[in-house]
């Protein structure tokens, strides 16, 4: 079992932010865009989620610190990646999962205020926030330029231990080469993106009834 490196925290934060914005795109689609107060009510309910997210992380960043190590625990399991919830580049991932969290929160307004913002941006937005290079192929229109090492790919921090750009094949790991390893990690992706994405959607409907 490998342990978790700076490529297998890419490849994982890649997957993660099309599932985000997918999410947001699901929330977009599930808004009253024909009435006024459906979508002031959306964005009401946008800002409370976020709010409380951001008290939670004030109060009780333990318990959901926790939540999310789970989280990551499972990924990283299904992946046959060493769990070692001390290491730096575990710390890392959380913190980096829970700054996506709060950016979808960014998307969904974005969506619903008809910025003209695409997937594209956000991905960008995501890369910029998250400072580690995600889409070096994709061409910043608000400032990353190819000079910037961020944007490349190669400004690393010491390690001690969805729809308009192509995805890579791979879901959470992008540097392997063995077939097998691929057709698991296909698997792995579909099998969390469903529950993931079914609790979200559950959660969703709760807060609406």
């Amino acid at each position: 079992m490998k342990s978790l490196d700076i490529d297998d925290i890419k490849g994982i934060l890649r997957v993660e932010i099309r599932k985000q914005i997918l999410h947001t795109h699901h929330l977009f689609e599930g808004t009253n865009k024909w009435s006024e107060s459906g979508v002031e009510n959306s964005l009401k309910s946008v800002q409370l989620k976020e709010s409380n997210l951001k008290e939670t992380l004030d109060s009780n960043l333990k318990n959901y610190q926790g939540e999310v190590d789970s989280k990551l625990e499972g990924i990283l399991t299904s992946l046959d990646i060493e769990v070692d919830r001390d290491s730096i580049n575990f710390k890392k991932l959380r913190n980096k999962f829970i700054d996506l969290y709060l950016l979808r929160y960014d998307w969904i307004k974005e969506l619903l205020n008809e910025s003209g913002k695409t997937d594209t941006d956000f991905r960008l937005h995501a890369q910029e926030k998250l400072r580690i290079g995600l889409f070096p192929e994709l061409v910043n229109p608000s400032g990353i330029g190819k000079n910037d090492a961020f944007a490349r790919g190669t400004h690393l921090q010491p390690i001690i231990e969805n729809i308009q750009s192509p995805e890579p094949i791979e879901p959470y790991l992008v540097q392997t080469s063995e077939l097998d390893l691929q057709a698991k990690l296909q698997n792995s992706e579909s099998i969390l993106g469903s529950r993931i994405l079914r609790s979200e959607l559950d959660k969703e409907k709760q807060t609406k009834s």
